[in-house]
């Protein structure tokens, strides 16, 4: 008989907290798929160095998705106030730095 592979509830490893209300909310209902990913994406990227920034390069990104895809997302997360740009590092070769925001919930999307 051979042993089973279970794992232990702490060997799932870290995970990306995403309340209800934020699912439920008109600002992310307008999201584009790519954009939800891309939102997924930068909060992986969390650093316990730097608390509530999150470092997201392009090549980061690449592995999921076109890099102009990934910066229509950005700008589309940011329109809609789910992340907020930190630093800016494109003239200085840095990577850009983004923090999470919470200016979704005041989102109402237009009526048709």
């Amino acid at each position: 008989m051979g042993r089973r592979n279970w794992k232990r509830k702490d060997e799932l490893g870290y995970f990306i907290p995403i309340s209800w209300k934020m699912v439920d909310s008109d600002a992310f209902k307008e999201l584009t798929n790519a954009s939800r990913t891309a939102y997924l994406i930068i909060k992986r990227q969390y650093n316990k160095d730097i608390p509530g920034q999150f470092k997201c390069p392009y090549s980061t990104a690449e592995q999921y998705m076109e890099r102009h895809t990934f910066a229509r997302s950005i700008k589309q997360l940011i329109e809609l106030g789910f992340i907020k740009k930190s630093q800016k590092g494109s003239l200085y070769r840095k990577t850009n730095i983004y923090s999470c925001s919470e200016d979704w919930g005041s989102y109402k999307r237009p009526q048709i």
